[in-house]
Formats: structure tokens, C-alpha cells, sequence
């Protein structure tokens, strides 16, 4: 249900020594913030190269929840999210929660996306098209990804849409509990496996 430390530090480093070596051919870097470590990379070569850097901000973790994951080593998350917010960038963020929260860590201005995606101009699937539709929910289970109000939200769809189907795809700590609650809201879930 933890992160691990090292894949991020690899990767961060990895973006380092590319940056280092061929970032003077970049204009733009486009990254996220998180793994935390490509940023603050990014960051430090932009210094030789001079690239802007443009960053999307998924969350912002406050010190409370820094602490809560990670314990007495939340201190050490809560210094790398502000030294991110120092990194000279373009921030969006996909909420106003995470606005003020990076606003609060000193990131001025910040742009809100309301959303991910931008929606297309035509519909991605026409009404009618063929059955069933699925939902596909491919992540951790974690409290913190709220599946189980994707499982009530599903429940309420399939009122509505009497052939819709669902595919959860992960694991985690809350993963049992899901696959005990599927069955109870009163349909049947296509599947429910691993990574």
C-alpha cells in the first residue's frame, strides 16, 4: 500500500543526466510534479540548459497527510513538495484544492484545468453502440482513490443502463473489501485482478 523510494530516485536521476547532457535541445520540459524527483531533475539542468518547464500538479499532500503516510519520514515529503513548488515552472492543477494549496507553498500563478481531458467534440462512443459498455478502473486500491464510491457510483448507473459492466484492475489494502461489496450492490462486476 507504500510507495517505494528507490524506482522515483532512480528515475529522477535518469531524467538528471539526460537533461544534463541534452537538455540544451529542449525548449519546453512537460512534466508531472509527481514522482517529485524528475521535477526537482528538471529543475537543476534547466539551470545550464534554460528550458521553460511546464509541470501538472495532480495533488498537492498537506504536512498532516505527509505525516500520517509516511510517519516521522512525512518531513522529508513535505521538504521535497515545497522545494518542487520552488522549481521556476508553469503549473496547472485540476482542482481549486490543489491551487491554493501550491499558492500556499509560494507557486505563483497557478492555471486550474477543470479537467484532464479536454472533452471532444464529438462524442468518444455513440449512445448506441455496442454492448456492453464497460467502466475500467485500472489503479491501487488505496484508501485514498475512493474505489468504493466508483463500485456505488456504478451501482447507480446500472439503474439507468441495465447492461453496464465494470472492469477493476489493481491491488491493494482495500482491494478484499471492494471485491466482498461488488457482489452486494447487485450486479456483477466483469472482473477484478491484478497489475
Amino acid at each position: 500500500g507504500k510507495r517505494r523510494f528507490l524506482p522515483p530516485l532512480r528515475f529522477g536521476l535518469g531524467v538528471l543526466l539526460h537533461l544534463l547532457r541534452y537538455g540544451h535541445r529542449y525548449d519546453v520540459v512537460h512534466t508531472a510534479s509527481f514522482p517529485y524527483f524528475s521535477l526537482l531533475a528538471a529543475g537543476l539542468a534547466r539551470v545550464r540548459s534554460g528550458y521553460r518547464i511546464v509541470s501538472d500538479w495532480h495533488e498537492v499532500w498537506s504536512p498532516e497527510y505527509w505525516k500520517e503516510y509516511l510517519g516521522p519520514l512525512g518531513l522529508i515529503g513535505v521538504l521535497v513538495q515545497w522545494l518542487c513548488a520552488r522549481v521556476p515552472q508553469k503549473a496547472y492543477a485540476f482542482s481549486q484544492l490543489h491551487v491554493t494549496r501550491l499558492e500556499r507553498l509560494g507557486l505563483h500563478p497557478v492555471t486550474q484545468h477543470t479537467g484532464e481531458y479536454a472533452p471532444a467534440s464529438q462524442p468518444l462512443c455513440h449512445p448506441d453502440a455496442a454492448v456492453p459498455h464497460t467502466v475500467v478502473y485500472a489503479g491501487r486500491f488505496i484508501p485514498e482513490k475512493r474505489v468504493d464510491l466508483l463500485v456505488e457510483a456504478l451501482a447507480l448507473a446500472h439503474d439507468r443502463m441495465p447492461d453496464l459492466r465494470a472492469q477493476l484492475v489493481g491491488d491493494g489494502p482495500t482491494r478484499g473489501a471492494i471485491l466482498i461489496a461488488a457482489p452486494l450492490i447487485g450486479y456483477g462486476f466483469a472482473w477484478v485482478g491484478h497489475f
